[in-house]
């Protein structure tokens, strides 16, 4: 029971932070394009979203695996490539278009692979810190077994 809450206080968090930060970003979009409220039916959108997403980066990430971080990065953005397009069908965030789904795909990318970057040196950071305090803890052990 103590292991549900625990993941149910970790999704929790993750999504409220990602929906913080589409509430932000609708309101710098809005500001840009001249929209003045944000209509109820996002609010919605995004909340569930928020929540996916927190749940899908919770299994990806957040787990031990064995799987490799970049075979989990892919399955991380091909399922969120396919959820945000399914929403942004359904709930026409713009033209349906070709040109606005290229848009629409290219920033996903490009927001893609920055994030990648950024969560691969994060990753590549503390890897390196830990192995060196693992080492630096087996030496001082190593030294005062003899």
């Amino acid at each position: 029971m103590s292991k549900m809450i625990e993941l149910l206080a970790a999704i929790k968090g993750q999504a409220a932070m990602l929906f913080g930060g589409a509430i932000a970003l609708y309101v710098v979009a809005g500001w840009w394009f001249g929209h003045d409220a944000l209509p109820f039916a996002m609010i919605v959108q995004m909340a569930l979203l928020a929540l996916i997403c927190a749940a899908w980066q919770y299994i990806c990430f957040a787990r031990d695996t064995k799987h490799r971080f970049t075979a989990r990065t892919t399955a991380f953005f091909l399922v969120m490539y396919l959820v945000l397009s399914a929403f942004a069908y359904i709930g026409k965030w713009f033209p349906f278009t070709v040109s606005a789904w290229l848009i629409f795909t290219s920033v996903f990318i490009v927001i893609g692979a920055i994030m990648f970057g950024i969560f691969g040196a994060y990753f590549r950071i503390t890897g390196t810190r830990y192995n060196q305090m693992l080492s630096a803890y087996k030496n001082r052990h190593a030294t005062q077994g003899r």
